[in-house]
């Protein structure tokens, strides 16, 4: 199962257990039908701020929460082949005459 269906099974879980049809989610939330009947039956993906207004209306919230054992990824190092040529800044000014 992947990301977008875990979220569209959790919206239709939470849609029953509030009893809460399409359209009426639709229209609290101010989103689409189509866009979030494409959502829940894995047609089309759905903004965050769409996911928000739709887990708020039913009393969620999205969190960030940190990866237990998550090394984020190492930097790229620079290529070997690009010569690191040396940039050179040049000033000019005019001094005033009498």
């Amino acid at each position: 199962m992947n990301q977008r269906s875990r979220w569209s099974a959790i919206v239709r879980d939470l849609m029953t257990e509030h009893a809460c049809s399409e359209r009426l989610l639709s229209k609290r939330t101010r989103i689409s039908r189509s866009v979030l009947r494409n959502f829940l039956h894995d047609d089309g993906g759905l903004r965050i701020d769409h996911l928000e207004r739709i887990l708020h209306e039913f009393g969620c919230d999205l969190e960030a929460m940190p990866i237990e054992g998550f090394e984020p990824p190492k930097p790229a190092t620079p290529s070997p082949a690009a010569p690191k040529t040396p940039i050179r800044r040049f000033v000019s000014f005019a001094r005033r005459t009498k």
